[in-house]
């Protein structure tokens, strides 16, 4: 049993490949599995000792942070009626990602929401809409999909700036987009004056 004044309680933290990680506290991964004990040291000296036992081991699961944006995105094949947004991983994904959402805005107005959902990916679960207005639709991709992807938006007016958006998702949801800007060319056979 230690005597004397507290001076420091101590921890020792262990992943889930029993490794010790930290004895600070601030450096966890998200979605990782730690186990934690605690003793306390005291001012004590010999012969006593100045640290208590370490308590029996708890464990737990970090939850998943939010992934970065895409890390590219291009939009490119612009039409009169349709374009084509390509756009990468991102760099930080935090975690397993269960997919993308991609939002198509006309200035402020919802236009089109696009969910690419991978429901073979690790973790996956259920991806809700963001709005419940515009044109919604939802496509199943495959895990290499989740590296880069390309999908044609069709059904646009022309001569439209549009704001094109996407997002990762991942157990913590939504992401950062990343935002681009995109306009439709005009339609048919323009007279130049």
């Amino acid at each position: 049993m230690p005597t004397g004044d507290l001076e420091a309680n101590r921890r020792e933290t262990y992943d889930g490949r029993s490794r010790r990680v930290s004895t600070k506290g601030n450096a966890f991964m998200s979605e990782t599995s730690y186990t934690f004990s605690v003793a306390t040291g005291n001012d004590a000296v010999m012969p006593h000792s100045n640290q208590s036992q370490y308590s029996l081991q708890v464990g737990c699961q970090t939850k998943a942070a939010m992934s970065l944006g895409p890390s590219i995105l291009v939009v490119s094949q612009e039409q009169s009626r349709q374009f084509t947004p390509n756009w990468a991983k991102p760099t930080v994904t935090n975690g397993d990602l269960w997919g993308y959402i991609l939002i198509l805005l006309d200035w402020s107005t919802w236009i089109q929401e696009v969910i690419f959902t991978c429901t073979s990916c690790t973790g996956w679960m259920h991806i809700s809409f963001i709005c419940q207005k515009g044109v919604k639709q939802t496509k199943t991709i495959l895990p290499t999909d989740l590296d880069s992807y390309t999908y044609t938006v069709k059904t646009l007016l022309p001569y439209i700036n549009y704001t094109a958006s996407v997002v990762a998702v991942n157990a913590a949801g939504d992401g950062h987009p990343y935002i681009q800007y995109a306009m439709t060319d005009q339609e048919g056979n323009a007279k130049y004056l």
